[in-house]
């Protein structure tokens, strides 16, 4: 095997690795503040394990008119309760934070774009629409996996594979 397919290859490796870690990762997430009577709003593994970040909601409260509702107690719970299950299931981590996903959430799937229907957004799309990436507008609706996105020069929908990266826009 030559140099360029074997990189090719070790590539291809550690990127399905890496997919099955972040799936085991986010299923035993779910399942463990589901118990405690949390969501799983979002998650980042980042830097090859040595930071794990979770964002929590309570399950009571996902609902677009009430967003958020974490304490820090509910952090500290949350924290605490991952420690010792990630030590079980034999993932590794090196700091682990808990916090809400704030006002400015991302918005990472179709459901949370349908969640927040009629709420402003910041959307940057892998390619240009009419020249551009970066749209801040309000989310109209959502098909299966097409957003419908109003912004200021007009009205767009976007296949969720299109999506870059989004976040809510604060309303303070």
């Amino acid at each position: 095997m030559g140099f360029r397919a074997h990189f090719l290859f070790l590539h291809f490796y550690f990127y399905e690795v890496q997919r099955v870690v972040l799936s085991t990762l986010e299923q035993v997430l779910k399942r463990s503040l589901g118990g405690l009577g949390y969501h799983l709003a979002d998650f980042e593994y980042l830097h090859h394990g040595s930071m794990l970040r979770v964002f929590i909601e309570k399950l009571d409260q996902i609902s677009p008119a009430a967003p958020g509702g974490i304490t820090l107690a509910d952090c500290e719970s949350a924290s605490r309760h991952l420690q010792h299950v990630l030590e079980v299931e034999g993932i590794g981590y090196g700091r682990l934070e808990v916090s809400s996903p704030g006002l400015d959430r991302r918005l990472k799937k179709a459901m949370d774009f349908a969640r927040f229907a009629g709420h402003q957004a910041q959307v940057r799309l892998r390619q240009p629409v009419n020249g551009r990436r970066n749209f801040t507008g309000v989310v109209r609706s959502v098909q299966g996996e097409t957003v419908d996105f109003e912004f200021d020069g007009g009205r767009f929908a976007f296949d969720m594979t299109d999506l870059e990266r989004a976040r809510l826009v604060p309303k303070l």
